[in-house]
């Protein structure tokens, strides 16, 4: 191989210096990086590309590396990136076939070649498109302070000099770098995400009209991963073939695999099983490394190159953290059978003690207003520990959530400090990305909810969205929200986080600000996410006003933010109850395959049985029922846990359901067994689906009607009868209600009622 430099001569007189490696004499595709951050630095990747057959240009972007000029940010890079895809085309060493290589802000500096050269590029490998504001320096309005502040200084002093106790807490934080060291930050700054900088910084018309094969890289503890998700979303759309690969990595490890990231939870360097545990015991672990040379070599050959076989099996691979760390083929994001389980902020009668209980529950009715003023403000409320239910709860029960409220103050001057989590890997600032554990519950600023514990794993894949009703002393104030998996120990791990900044929170185009004592719908997205809560943890949410230096502190003054010389302290009240349904929608997946049961299922569901039903015996129309012998099937996650059981008896051309237990509640899975013991069914010859069930049950009755079976029977008193065969049937049902009558219910096969 040959490596050599040029420079290339640009608009505006710019030479930008340019590094050329060949495999060899003779035409090749080539593919094209451009970087701000020293094209030497990349070598290594010129090199291995090299030796698999292309030709590798690699060049300082105007005003960085040996290049020429001032460093003008992303609107200096469309017309130079064009310019030099031409001249690499005009060369006798380039065969006519493009490829685009972009990582982080190499992704915009070369996003227009892949626009304007659509038939000469044939594929593209992005690992985040930072192309907009909103995908590089701010979310929802709000700056990534402990990235943008770093990444700007850097550009013209050495970072080793960068003070984050210094720099981090300036007010006003536009002269944390004068504008004569650099005029770049002032300008970003100058009126935040509403800045007419942003206007000429914004690439995103190069993504809507990018058409080519594109491979993307994103990672769960990457604080850029927005920069991914959306432009993959963006170009799925314009039909051309689109590949999303999402690991557990930073925005550094994403391409190098592991490195050093916060908490205690290492995932492992290795695939399936290794040596070392106790007793020589093999200790099951995942591969989390990166893909990425391996990923971007099959995508080039085979599009590029036409060489190989297809890259993908299906259009995303997943990594889901937590329980049973494991790697999925999606078929699309977010997750395609995202079910959206909306669960609603609450609290018990005890909730308006100083030490109250909170709870979530399912099926709260809408307000009809987004906004209404407190009887009395600030309002009465508790701060204390909450409860969260991941299960339905009857709003007319005594557990059920009533109107409610928790409060708390945000004092900028002493903000709740990043854990971990989706950040840059900054070591100076303490900051370390990854699945933290938090201590964050231990402040008197943090309202913090956790569920039941989980009786079996719980899956979300997607983007966890909150709707809180709040209001705040503050005519300007910012409400941050973190989910976190906490363990049967009590330590409480990153999940994932979002945040609204009050004047924002209608649209970054105009400021809405606050009024005292008036409560305001805020709805939070967060930050994606993959993640299995294991059985024996509980799902915790916590709900402040910071998270510094991850994002700026918002000072509620209500004054242009980056220029505020003063910090005041805000009252915030959180609402909950019928009339302020707060709320967080978790993508809970149906996330499970249904089987037949086998021989070794039958351990599980004898203990399964006894545990929901007393024992494996059922008392059914005047008979007992051995259900852990029956024919059944069972639902599995991917992570390989059982989620639920159906067992069942066919005879005289009839099946009837002896038993149904869904172990994890909002996920489908009773829906999906019921469905696949219909199909069975219908493929059996059965015309007839029945079923047993008691007058307490409220639950199965909704249930079975909505999947379309019919109460055909009333049998008066015959629990009398099964409670001879079974005495351990209670009298009395969990809601209070005497059990006594049998009710039947059907799904005729050989009609249309029994669409399931």
């Amino acid at each position: 191989m040959e490596t050599k430099t040029e420079f290339v001569s640009v608009c505006g007189g710019a030479s930008l210096a340019t590094s050329i490696t060949l495999p060899g004499p003779g035409a090749y595709p080539v593919v094209i990086v451009r970087t701000v951050y020293g094209r030497r630095n990349l070598q290594t990747i010129g090199d291995i590309f090299g030796s698999h057959g292309y030709a590798i240009v690699i060049q300082d972007v105007r005003g960085s590396g040996e290049s020429s000029r001032h460093f003008g940010f992303l609107a200096q890079e469309p017309k130079d990136a064009v310019e030099t895809a031409q001249w690499v085309l005009d060369q006798p060493w380039c065969d006519g076939r493009l490829a685009i290589l972009g990582i982080s802000y190499l992704s915009a500096a070369s996003i227009a070649i892949a626009a304007e050269f659509a038939d000469q590029v044939k594929a593209a490998v992005w690992v985040t498109a930072p192309v907009t504001k909103d995908l590089l320096c701010f979310q929802d309005g709000v700056l990534r302070l402990h990235h943008t502040l770093p990444w700007t200084y850097m550009r013209t002093a050495p970072l080793s000099g960068f003070d984050p106790g210094l720099l981090y807490r300036k007010t006003p934080l536009i002269d944390a770098i004068p504008q004569s060291v650099d005029p770049l930050w002032a300008a970003m700054l100058e009126e935040g995400p509403r800045s007419d900088f942003w206007d000429g910084n914004d690439l995103w018309d190069y993504v809507r009209r990018t058409r080519v094969p594109g491979l993307h890289f994103g990672g769960w503890f990457d604080f850029l991963l927005d920069a991914t998700l959306v432009p993959y979303s963006e170009m799925v759309q314009s039909g051309a073939p689109q590949r999303l690969v999402l690991g557990p990595w930073s925005h550094n490890g994403t391409i190098g695999g592991p490195e050093k990231i916060s908490g205690d939870v290492s995932y492992g360097y290795w695939s399936g099983q290794r040596e070392g545990g106790p007793d020589g015991v093999h200790e099951d672990t995942v591969d989390m490394s990166s893909p990425f040379i391996e990923e971007c070599l099959r995508w080039f050959d085979f599009w590029v190159k036409g060489t190989g076989d297809s890259p993908a099996r299906s259009s995303v691979k997943c990594f889901f953290t937590g329980h049973r760390p494991h790697w999925a083929e999606l078929e699309a994001w977010p997750h395609p059978d995202d079910c959206g389980v909306k669960m609603y902020l609450g609290a018990t009668a005890d909730a308006r003690c100083s030490d109250h209980d909170g709870q979530f529950a399912a099926d709260c009715p809408e307000a009809a207003d987004d906004r209404f003023v407190a009887d009395g403000w600030p309002a009465a409320g508790g701060r204390g520990r909450g409860i969260l239910s991941v299960f339905s709860a009857d709003w007319t029960s005594g557990r059920s959530p009533v109107a409610a409220c928790e409060s708390f103050a945000y004092d900028p001057d002493d903000p709740v400090a990043t854990e971990g989590g989706a950040v840059w890997a900054f070591p100076k600032a303490g900051l370390a990305p990854g699945p933290s554990v938090s201590s964050a519950h231990l402040r008197e600023d943090v309202l913090t909810y956790d569920s039941e514990v989980l009786g079996s794993p719980l899956e979300i894949c997607g983007i966890p969205e909150v709707a809180l009703y709040a209001s705040s002393s503050a005519p300007d104030t910012d409400f941050v929200l973190t989910l976190l998996d906490l363990d049967e120990g009590g330590v409480a791990r990153y999940v994932s986080d979002g945040i609204v900044r009050a004047r924002y929170r209608n649209s970054l185009e105009r400021e809405d600000f606050l009024e005292p004592g008036q409560v305001y719908l805020f709805r939070i997205r967060m930050k994606g996410c993959a993640h299995t809560f294991g059985p024996g943890h509980r799902v915790r949410l916590t709900v402040t006003s910071s998270n510094f230096p991850k994002f700026d502190r918002n000072p509620n003054t209500g004054e242009p933010i980056y220029r505020s010389q003063r910090m005041r302290k805000a009252v915030q009240v959180v609402y909950y109850g019928p009339a302020c349904p707060s709320a967080v929608v978790l993508p809970v997946i149906s996330g499970y395959q249904v089987r037949p049961l086998d021989d070794d299922d039958r351990e599980w569901v004898r203990r399964v049985l006894k545990e929901s039903w007393g024992s494996a015996k059922i008392a059914t129309r005047g008979q007992l029922v051995d259900a852990s012998g029956l024919p059944g099937f069972v639902a599995v996650a991917g992570s390989g846990d059982r989620l639920g059981l159906l067992t069942y008896e066919e005879r005289n051309g009839e099946c009837e359901i002896v038993t149904l237990n869904s172990l994890q509640r909002g996920m489908g899975i009773g829906k999906g067994l019921i469905r696949k013991a219909v199909e069975c069914a219908k493929e059996a010859g059965v015309c007839r689906v029945w079923l047993i069930t008691t007058n307490d049950n409220s639950d199965a009755l909704k249930f079975y009607q909505k999947a379309g079976f019919r109460i055909v029977a009333v049998h008066r008193d015959a629990v009398a009868l099964a409670r001879r065969l079974k005495p351990e049937i209670p009298l009395l049902g969990e809601n209070g209600i005497p059990i006594r009558d049998e009710i039947e219910l059907e799904l005729v096969l050989d009609t249309d009622d029994g669409n399931v």
